[in-house]
């Protein structure tokens, strides 16, 4: 084993096998359940999509008032 302990390099397979298998457990107990600030940021994330929304539905209102009163000017 040229450049390598043998020892060693056991000793940290080991140890990162072990670091995996905790950190897949624990993302499996709480796969479910959302942290407050993954809650936050979700209800962020909706009222910034219903405000987009709102936003658009004035843009096309007042598109559409635009269009009207063009029509009107024309007649």
């Amino acid at each position: 084993m040229e450049y390598e302990c043998h020892h060693c390099k056991e000793y940290y397979k080991r140890g990162i096998y072990s670091n995996v298998n905790s950190f897949l457990d624990q993302l499996e107990k709480k796969s479910n359940i959302l942290t407050s600030d993954k809650q936050d940021k979700t209800l962020i994330e909706e009222e910034n999509e219903m405000a987009e929304k709102v936003e658009a539905n004035k843009g096309q209102k007042v598109y559409t008032e635009f269009i009207n009163a063009l029509n009107h000017i024309n007649t």
